[in-house]
């Protein structure tokens, strides 16, 4: 199968390129590679299916630079809408477009109401998706991690904060469905093996984690570090669990690693590079 990954050489993308390579001819465009999605200044081969990672990658990059968020969220999404409109269409969106959760647990048919620009901008990509495709499939993930992740999310952040000898600042008493990459593959491979289209997964482990838990094991972990305890960033909505049941049942989705083991190994991973 041909397969190509926009944004492909971030996080995920990486962990997919490995996953994905030894059974898949795997092609890559990212504007860390010089190959803008925004400006069609890129060639490619004609891919079976399209797994559509290029976005800002949170809350924050999007805060630092909206105008650019918005072109590569609306305009760059068009773009790849339009020239791979053959190809089945997977679709990166965000647990972030549920805004503040009702009850701490959201399904796939809670109502949608984005408070960020980041939430609202994938929800937009959604709309988008399902307007202008007709062989697609959006996954919504929430809080992901592991080996090799980039020093701006909570985990890889929050152990570098301890290997600097800086503090961990646990913002509230905020929930997150912590996402381990591998499970995050797992789901991936699951969609395209599967013949389902036009549907949307939450994909995530599927049981919510206080931030103050996740400080605590990696300090407990390592050894050594502390913890402050700072009031709720009010930009970031409140959350919860992602209720994976759709998954499991349509995908055969089986996520298994909580941030016990997932925090070890990641620990683990950085020590032994």
């Amino acid at each position: 199968m041909n397969i190509l990954i926009t944004g492909g050489a971030g996080f995920i993308g990486r962990h997919l390129q490995q996953a994905l390579s030894p059974h898949h001819k795997i092609e890559i465009i990212d504007i860390k590679n010089g190959q803008d999605i925004n400006k069609l200044d890129w060639s490619y081969t004609k891919p079976d299916v399209v797994i559509h990672l290029a976005a800002e990658a949170n809350l924050r990059a999007v805060d630092r630079n909206p105008q650019l968020a918005v072109q590569t969220m609306t305009t760059g999404l068009l773009n790849c809408l339009e020239i791979f409109g053959d190809a089945r269409f997977i679709y990166f969106s965000s647990s972030m477009v549920y805004g503040d959760w009702p009850n701490g647990s959201v399904e796939e048919t809670t109502s949608c109401s984005p408070k960020d620009l980041y939430g609202q901008l994938k929800y937009v990509g959604e709309g988008i998706v399902k307007k202008m495709h007709n062989k697609w499939i959006i996954i919504r993930p929430s809080a992901v991690y592991g080996p090799d992740d980039d020093l701006s999310r909570v985990i890889p952040k929050w152990v570098n904060n301890v290997k600097t000898g800086k503090p961990i600042e646990v913002r509230g008493d905020s929930l997150l469905d912590f996402t381990h990459i591998d499970d995050l593959v797992q789901a991936v491979k699951l969609c395209l093996t599967s013949k389902t289209t036009n549907e949307v997964f939450n994909i995530t482990r599927g049981k919510a984690r206080s931030l103050m838990e996740a400080a605590v094991m990696i300090v407990e972990n390592m050894g050594e570090g502390s913890i402050q305890r700072q009031p709720h960033n009010a930009n970031y909505p409140k959350r919860g669990t992602l209720d994976c049941t759709k998954a499991k049942t349509i995908l055969g989705y089986d996520p298994t690693i909580d941030i016990e083991q997932g925090i070890k190994n990641y620990i683990d991973s950085i020590d032994q590079g």
